[in-house]
Formats: structure tokens, sequence, C-alpha cells
């Protein structure tokens, strides 16, 4: 007895220590053991042992692999049996779609009914389901299975999914699905029948889906209705009977095709619609396998008429086996005054994974018409023939010709031709060169360019470029022979690594000819950039022109804001003579000049400008004169096409002399304010005065624009300086005059009123003896008159100045004197009134001979009233 208790005693020790090494193996034993129940290529995985905790069989991870991709993986699972219902519940379940297709068919799959009968009592909760590879589609997984009946819901932040399963009816109770293509979600709700197993098509069913497409007004509605062997979908808009997509098929076996269908687009410029026929064929042994033949059309209409596009895909096999896959494009397009021309023949080769497109012999695009009212294209035409495009980029010759005209800016073509190999942005290679012509009436000008150039990898490069007219001729200005020319290659290195970017630009020209006979000799503007990017680069460069110059560039670019300062270095002024027309006989011989500058320019901002200009002790040569000493202090600003002068101090002009028809000397005046000026910004001159004839001219402040007079005051002007300045021999005067001149701009009427001339002192008036006895000789009457005038000593004298804006002159004078040669007690009263175009006066100045006339017409009329 007590050897069978020893028997039965190790009997159970060998039994639980093998149950324990067996439980301790499992992760080893149990996947291979499973493997012949599994699906060919199949595996399973459990990289770590499952235990028994808080009764539930807990099991860390679970992998299922399908011909080595993990297409299934469990974590953190536990697995309990209560009430009569097997409860699993899971921390994270990834399925990886991609592994669908790693499978190696063969096996029949088994009936729905038989699953549904195998599939026991079950709640299965998955806290994260993640779909791979679209992550954001995941979420919080549950299955319920109870008496023949599943329901299955996922609830995630971008899809959301409520069905239920009874036999073969498969209810769809909401689906809602978030896309960034679409304004609002997608709900679908519908019946699907089910086929008796998972690898039969659903012989009947009806979705209907609601969602709004970006940039449709219009929310859509698809619906989706099939019955054994045909069925129709319909995508629809609200408030629209006309459908925008109607598909109506019709499957046999291996076959499924759409006849006579149609779509209609009216979002566009314009409605577009068309017709769709297509032909599906050994679909059911997977895509790869299909052969594909479809006809697609788009009608449009436009200024030249209707036009027809048709697309036709195939035949040919999707997998591309075992031949090419051939494509074709022909028809046009128009578009109001637009016309868009295809016609292309392609094929497809390769693999699905690796498809290669290329265009066969004849290959072009062509667009032409009207873009606007002024702007025509002519043609523009893509030769296609012999490109590739695949995944490694386009290869083949590149080439696009454009030619079009404006009927202001005239007509012009140009030309791109190049060769690429495997290109694609910073991959590959592709060299170019282009050149074109045209010309601009408005500028009478005849322009070109040329260039090349290419791409290689991440590096851009312009080893050639010149552009240019052979002249400019806009306003006063024109220009022979401006050129825009390389000195350095442009290179743009684009790799983040080693991004790097330089070039040098010069543009130049022979000459620039001003209207009015001034020229600027050999302009020349040389500027060269460096940087990582284009939108990141420091520039320096100079501008000359002669030996004008140089101006002295620096400046920065970021991309979205131009930064720089430009020097002037003193110079002397007699090289700006070239801008001074020979028939205006001035003469620069003395001075010196300088200006410096800071500038910004950005979008929303304009361009921003602020320094000074400064002349220095500057000489010139007049005709009939000459300016001695001219200093000019010139701060500015520039802002919104407003110049502020003087932002922080007037603008100062200083002239030691001025010798012209006067001599004037220590002129000067200051300017403070905006140009152009407006009640807002307003100018201001003042300080305005000069010394003339002996004595001094001064204006008041003048504001513009102007609401008062700005008035001119004289003080002691000499009259004998004055007369000997007109050169009048007729009279002579003598003594000093005080005056105001009250100016107006912008009076509707007046540019003097009531100016006034008076003498503080006595003055005197000398009449010349020749011109007494001319008039003596012909009157006697108005001699003996006019002898009294030989010779005068005003005491009083007022004058009365109006000059109306047409240049009409009024002059009232009053003087009273005596005559000592004559009577020196008795007082001679003159009254003198002048009217005259001042502008024809002062073109003439010839004031005595017009004095003379008026006092010969004057007493001949006097005389003539006496004898009546």
């Amino acid at each position: 007895m007590r050897r069978v208790w020893r028997i039965g005693a190790l009997t159970a020790a060998l039994v639980l220590g093998g149950g324990v090494a067996a439980w301790w193996a499992l992760p080893y034993w149990l996947p291979p053991l499973l493997r012949p129940w599994l699906p060919a290529g199949a595996a399973l995985r459990l990289p770590e042992r499952p235990y028994w905790s808080q009764g539930a069989l807990r099991l860390p991870q679970l992998e299922y692999r399908q011909a080595g991709c993990p297409l299934l993986t469990l974590r953190q699972a536990a697995l309990r049996y209560r009430q009569a219902h097997w409860q699993l519940q899971a921390a994270t379940l990834a399925l990886d779609s991609r592994c669908f297709s790693a499978g190696t068919g063969g096996g029949s799959l088994p009936t729905l009914s038989a699953l549904q009968q195998a599939l026991p009592p079950l709640n299965l909760t998955i806290d994260r389901l993640t779909l791979l590879p679209w992550q954001h589609y995941g979420g919080t997984l549950q299955l319920h299975n109870q008496n023949g009946r599943q329901r299955l819901g996922l609830n995630g932040e971008q899809l959301q999914l409520d069905v239920a399963l009874e036999r073969q009816a498969l209810s769809v109770r909401r689906l809602l699905l978030k896309l960034p293509q679409l304004d609002q979600d997608l709900q679908l709700q519908g019946q699907i029948t089910l086929g008796l197993d998972l690898a039969s098509t659903p012989p009947g069913g009806a979705l209907q889906a609601q969602f709004r497409l970006a940039g449709t007004p219009d929310p859509l509605q698809l619906r989706l209705r099939w019955q054994a062997q045909g069925g129709r979908a319909w995508l629809t808009r609200d408030g629209s009977t006309r459908p925008l997509l109607d598909l109506p098929w019709q499957q046999q076996q291996d076959r499924l095709r759409i006849r006579d269908g149609a779509w209609f687009w009216p979002y566009g410029p314009q409605p577009l619609h068309g017709a769709i026929n297509l032909t599906l064929e050994e679909w059911r042994q997977g895509w790869r396998h299909a052969t594909l033949q479809a006809r697609l059309n788009m009608l449009s209409q436009g200024e030249q008429g209707k036009a027809n596009l048709v697309m036709q895909l195939g035949p040919g096999r999707l997998d591309l086996q075992p031949g090419a896959f051939p494509l074709r494009l022909d028809g046009r397009v128009n578009q109001q005054a637009l016309s868009f021309a295809a016609a292309l023949s392609a094929e497809v080769t390769g693999t699905p994974d690796d498809p290669t497109l290329r265009f066969l012999p004849g290959a072009l695009l062509r667009f032409w018409g009207r873009t606007d009212a002024q702007t025509t294209i002519r043609e523009a035409r893509w030769p296609l023939a012999g490109v590739q495009l695949n995944r490694a980029g386009i290869s083949g010759r590149l080439q696009a010709i454009l030619r079009v005209t404006h009927r202001y800016w005239g007509e012009g073509q140009l030309h791109l031709d190049g060769q690429a190999v495997a290109f694609r942005p910073d991959s590959g290679s592709w060299r170019w060169r282009y050149w074109g012509k045209g010309r601009m009436p408005p500028l009478r000008a005849r322009w070109d360019v040329s260039g090349q150039g290419g791409w290689r990898n991440d590096e851009l490069r312009v080893d050639h470029l010149s552009a240019g007219f052979d002249r400019l001729a806009y306003g006063l200005a024109r220009v022979t022979q401006p050129r825009l020319t390389l000195s350095q290659p442009l290179i743009w290195q684009r790799s983040a690594q080693h991004a790097a970017f330089s070039a040098g630009f010069d543009l130049a020209a022979r000459r620039v000819d001003f209207k009015n006979g001034g020229y600027l000799p050999t302009p020349q503007l040389r500027v060269v950039a460096v940087g990582s990017a284009p939108q990141s680069m420091q520039l320096r460069g100079d501008l000359r022109a002669g030996a004008i110059g140089p101006i002295r560039l620096a400046g920065r670019w970021d991309g979205s804001r131009l930064r720089g300062q430009a020097w002037w270095e003193s110079q002397p002024m007699r090289v700006f003579q070239p801008l001074l027309a020979p028939a205006l006989g001035m003469q620069l011989h003395a001075g010196r000049f300088h200006a410096q500058a800071a500038f910004s320019a950005a979008r929303g901002q304009g361009f921003i400008a602020g320094g000074h200009l400064q002349a220095q002790r500057v000489g010139l040569w007049l005709k009939e004169g000459r300016v001695e000493g001219l200093d000019l202090i010139l701060p500015y600003r520039l802002h919104d096409s407003r110049w502020q002068l003087g932002p922080h101090g007037p603008v100062s002009l200083r002239i030691d002399r001025l010798v012209n028809q006067f001599d004037l000397q220590q002129i000067q005046a200051d300017l403070q304010g905006y140009y152009p000026y407006s009640e807002a910004y307003p100018l201001t001159v003042s300080g305005v005065s000069a010394g003339l004839f002996g004595g001094e001219v001064a204006l008041s402040s003048l504001r513009l624009p102007q609401h008062q007079a700005a008035v001119l005051r004289l003080h002691a002007i000499e009259l004998s300086e004055l007369i000997t300045a007109l050169k009048v021999k007729q009279f002579a005067l003598s003594g000093r005059v005080d005056g105001a001149l009250p100016l107006y701009l912008h009076n509707p009427q007046w540019i003097i009123h009531n100016g006034w001339f008076a003498n503080t002192r006595p003055i005197t008036l000398r009449l010349d003896k020749d011109m007494v006895d001319a008039v003596e000789g012909n009157n006697l009457a108005g001699g003996a008159a006019l002898d009294w005038l030989r010779y005068l000593e005003v005491g009083r004298s007022h004058a009365r100045i109006d000059l109306s804006n047409l240049g009409e002159l009024t002059l009232d004078a009053t003087l009273y004197g005596i005559n000592r040669m004559k009577d020196d007690r008795r007082v001679i009263a003159l009254n003198y009134r002048q009217q005259e175009n001042v502008f024809q006066l002062w073109r003439s100045l010839r004031f005595g001979d017009n004095l003379q006339a008026w006092l010969e017409s004057r007493l001949a009329h006097i005389t003539r009233s006496q004898h009546e």
C-alpha cells in the first residue's frame, strides 16, 4: 500500500512538474502547435508568457503575422468568463491593412453563418484600436455577440461607427467620418445584405451619405443602391434634381460595366459636364489581375464655341503586365476667350509600385486666347514627345514656346529648351537655355533676352543672362542700349545643410539723354548678392555715370523687407555739367556735393527713405550773369510717395550773390514740410530775404496750401539802381522807396492785390532832354506841360499795384513835387496810370519806350481836349 502511495505521489509530481514546465514554455511550443490550423503563411507569436491574475488570463502581447508582416498586434489583454459570456479586454490593438496584400491566398473561407455559429457569447473591448497606415482613424472598439446577433462600435476623434449584423443583414446605423477635404463630417447610413461567405460580393444593399466638399456651397448627398447583378450610384446637391454623378452599372461574373454614366460640375468658372463609360474585367481575382478600359469626356463652351475633351484609358491590366497600359487625351477646352488643346498619346509601363509614364511621338499641349481686354496669347506650346515621368523624376527634352501681344506694350515671344535626366526639385539634373525678342511701341524700343543655366541636385544656377533694349524713350528721357547682365553666375545651393546663394548683376546703358539737352554718360549699376537663399541675402554695389559717383550701396533682403544705405562721397560739382543743356548757357565751375540715405521697402509698407544731401560753395556761370557761393542743405524723408522736407530742421538755401538782370546779394530761404502738400501735410517757406538795389527784399512766411497772402516787403530800394538795371534812357529816378506786395498763389483772380510803393525820403525825377524836345516838336502845348517835368523833386509819392493771374498789371501812381528850375513854390501833381500785360512787358524790358509812347498819347489827348 505504501508503494502505491509512493507511485501515485511520484506520478502527481511528474504531472504537476510537466504542467508547470509546459506553462513556462507556452510561448515556445504553442505557436508551432497552432500553425497547421492557421492560413498558409500565417504565424502566431507570444513574446511573453501568459499568466493568471484576478480571475482572468493575462496576455502581455500577442502578434499575428502574415508572410512576415505584423497584421495584428494585441497588448495587455485579459480574458475571463462571467455570466455565461466570454469577456476580452485589451489596452491596444494595432491592425496593419498593408499586410493583407502579403497573403498567399489558397484555401476556402468559412461561410458567414459558420463564423456566427462558432463565435461564442462575447463582449470585446479594445481601449485603443489603431488602423495602419491611417492612425488618425482609430479609437475605442466594442464588439458584442449574443444569440447570433453582432453589434460593433468604434468611437474615435476622426471616425465613429455603429453597425449591427443579424444573419446576412448588416445595418449601418451610423458612420461619421472627418476628412480634411470636407467642410463638414461625412455621415452614412444604410442596409447591406452580405454574401454567404466573406469572399462573396454583397448581393444587395442601399446606402446614403451626406457631406460637403471644401469649396462647394451646397451640401451633397451620395446614394448607392444595388440588387443582384446591377445597381446605381447618384451624387446630388441640395436644391437640384440634376445629379453631379450618375453611374449605372451591371455585373456579369467577373465583368463590371458602367454604361452611359454622366457627371456634372457647376462650381467652376463655367458648368462642365460629360459622360463616363467603363469596363472592368477579372476584378474578382484582385485588382492586380483586373483589366480596365474606360472613356471619359468633358464638354465646355466659350467665345470660340463648344469644345470636347476625351480621355481614353486602356485596355490593359492594372498591374501593367504583360505590356504597357495605353492612355490618350484629345480635344479642346474653351473658357470665355481662352482655349486649351491636347493631343497626348502616352503609355504606362513598369510595375504598380514603380510606374513610368512615357509620352509618345506627337504629344503636344497648346494654349491660346485673350486673357483680358489688353493681352492676347497668340500661342503657348509644350511639346512632350519622348518625355518620361516616374518616381525618380522627369526625363527627356523639355520645351516651351510663348507668343503674346498687348495692345499697349506691344508683342514678344519666348523660347525655352532643355534636357532633363531624372529631374525633380533638388534631385537629378536639368540643363536649359532660353531666348526671346519683341517690341514695345510706347517706349519706341525693341527688346531681347537670352540665357542659359541648369539645375543639378540641390544646386540651381544661371550661367548667362542678357536682357535689354536697343533704346528706351519715355517722358523726358531717352536711354540708349540699356542692358542687364550677370557679372558673376547666379548659384543657389538649396540644401538646408549647405544653403548658399550668390550672384552678380550689372545694369548699364551707353547713354541717357534728357529732352532739355542734358545727358548722363555711361550709367552703370553693379550689385553683388551673397546669402543663404534669395529670401536671405546681403547686397553690395555701386552706381555711377561717367565721372558722377560712385554711389556706394549696401543692403539686406530677408524675404519680406529690403533695408539698405547709400553713400555719395564728396566730389566736385563740375562733374554734373553733362546734366545741364548747352542751350542754357550754364557752366559749373566751383563747389562740392555729397549725400547719404537709408531706405526700407516691404509689402504693405511701401518704400521709405531718409537722408540728406549737401552742396557747398557752388559757383555757376550763366549766359548773362553768375551765381556765387551757393550752399544747400536738404534733409528729407520719403514715405507713402510723400516727401517730408526738413524732418528735424529746415531745408536751408544760402547764396552769396546772384547776378543776372538784377544783382541780388545774401539770398537766403528756408523750407520745411511735405510735398505733395495738403491741408493735413502743409509746406512752409520762411526766412526768405535778399539784398537788392541797395535795399532789402523779404517775404513773410508762406504756408501751402495758402490761406492768406504772403507779403513781399521792399525796404530802402534805390530807384537809380532799378532804372539802371532796366536800362531806361528816357528818364532817371533817384532816391529810396519802400513797398509791400501781397502775393497769392491759389487765388482765382489775383497774383498781387493791393500792393503799394511809397517814398519815405525825397526822390528826384529827371526826363531825358531828347525825349522832351521830341514831344515839344510835335506838340507845343504838350511840350510846355512836359517841360515842368524835366526836373522834379518828389516829396511824396504813392503807387498802387494789382496783378491778375492772367498777367494784367494795373499801376496807379500819384507824385507830388516841385520843379525848382521853374518855380520852387508851385507843387506839381502827376497822376500816372498804366495797364499792361506784365508777361509781355517783362519779356521786352523796354519800359522807357513804353512810358514815352504813353506820355505822347496822353498829352496829345489833353491838347485835343483843350482845343475843343
